[in-house]
């Protein structure tokens, strides 16, 4: 996993006027080689783009929650989490001048939590999962994507081992806005009529195929920002208001494999409408909840852990009342596309299209995804029909980013 750790170690926690002084370096490492670094007294944070705020963040695999002043040891108190930390450790100051046992509890994720907002979130609705949300004990700055984290020289560790799926973690709308989250500009929500009758009382008596076989073609299920396209610009560059629904599942031998229980169905539900209020500022009630009924019925099974019609109906309603904030949810990946309808006029592929408006430098920078690693990276643009080799992304990675 990629982290942010300090050049040097420390046998004790730097005073604050010191920390400024810090060397890092971005590193990959497994949670063993870590869990060295921290009982060798070394400091980690997230990944970051140069030094460590909020601004150069990015990305984390690890949530990690800061435990003050427990009345508990650390080996009770995590024995009763209802998911194991993948490891915890004691901090330097447990048990002294009769504070109380401190430690630190680390969830290691399968994939990046890649924007800082994103984070503050997750780690808000997992603390929340765990039931130490709001815990007089957990230090709040555990939820900020920035917070640095000093190792503890020597410390007792207790290894879980278990990575745990991003899936898992279900978000609770209600902590989606708080003031320990990322200072951003709100977009004020407009005022959304509320369900109609005709649709309340179909919704309620009808089967989710009957519904939308009913409304088909009466309301909005747009999936992405409208671009116009012509047949004589080869690249087409994305507008700063374009958003698109990007859906988490794979299509495996021609078909759709649909989310099920434990993989996250509500948060994936609720960010789906959140990004439909974006591409769609005055989208209406009567339009969202026939649009979740789409996503609900074609993309999703309902086993285990059973979502109803009033649940859905809910997680409409948190939808339409939720503060949409500027963000990066929803943005696409990459900077531009190649416009088919050139290569259709022009009878060329994607490559030779590249081939004529872009060198190599130029291209990488059209498909760069900073949320993807290096080997990812070198496999979208293969997609493409454009081969590059690690050294030159390197190169061009030194000289862009």
């Amino acid at each position: 996993m990629r982290i942010t750790l300090s050049k040097d170690n420390y046998k004790e926690k730097l005073p604050k006027d010191m920390v400024k002084n810090i060397e890092w370096e971005q590193r990959d490492v497994s949670v063993d080689e870590l869990i060295s670094f921290i009982q060798e007294g070394y400091a980690f944070t997230s990944a970051m783009n140069g030094c460590r705020n909020r601004e150069n963040y990015d990305c984390s695999y690890m949530l990690v929650y800061d435990i003050d002043g427990c009345d508990r040891p650390m080996t009770d108190y995590v024995a009763d989490m209802r998911y194991q930390p993948t490891f915890c450790y004691t901090s330097s100051s447990n048990m002294l001048e009769g504070k109380g046992y401190r430690f630190r509890m680390c969830y290691v994720l399968d994939e990046p939590v890649c924007e800082a907002r994103d984070y503050c979130v997750i780690s808000r609705s997992l603390a929340a999962q765990l039931g130490i949300y709001g815990k007089e004990e957990l230090d709040t700055h555990s939820y900020l994507p920035e917070q640095l984290w000093f190792g503890s020289y020597g410390c007792e560790v207790i290894k879980g081992g278990t990575v745990y799926s991003l899936d898992m973690i279900e978000i609770e709308p209600s902590l989606m806005v708080e003031k320990v989250c990322i200072s951003q500009t709100i977009i004020i929500p407009p005022q959304h009529n509320s369900l109609s009758d005709t649709l309340f009382k179909d919704y309620t008596t009808m089967s989710y195929a009957d519904l939308l076989d009913k409304y088909r073609g009466q309301y909005r299920n747009v999936e992405r920002t409208p671009i116009e396209l012509d047949e004589d610009t080869p690249i087409i560059t994305y507008t700063d208001n374009y958003y698109e629904i990007r859906r988490p599942w794979k299509t495996v031998n021609g078909e759709v494999r649909k989310i099920r229980d434990g993989e996250g169905r509500r948060r994936h539900l609720y960010l789906n409408g959140i990004i439909r209020r974006k591409i769609c500022p005055d989208i209406t009630c009567d339009d969202m909840l026939l649009c979740m009924v789409y996503e609900w019925h074609n993309y999703y099974i309902n086993d285990g852990n059973k979502i109803g019609k009033k649940e859905l109906l809910n997680i409409v309603e948190n939808i339409m009342n939720a503060e949409i904030t500027d963000s990066d949810l929803g943005r696409p990946r990459n900077k531009s596309f190649i416009n088919p309808l050139y290569c259709q006029k022009h009878n060329m592929t994607k490559k030779q299209v590249l081939g004529v408006t872009r060198n190599k430098q130029q291209y990488i920078g059209e498909l760069y995804d900073p949320s993807l690693t290096d080997k990812e990276n070198i496999a979208l643009m293969a997609e493409y029909g454009f081969e590059i080799s690690r050294p030159t992304l390197a190169r061009w990675k030194r000289a862009n980013l």
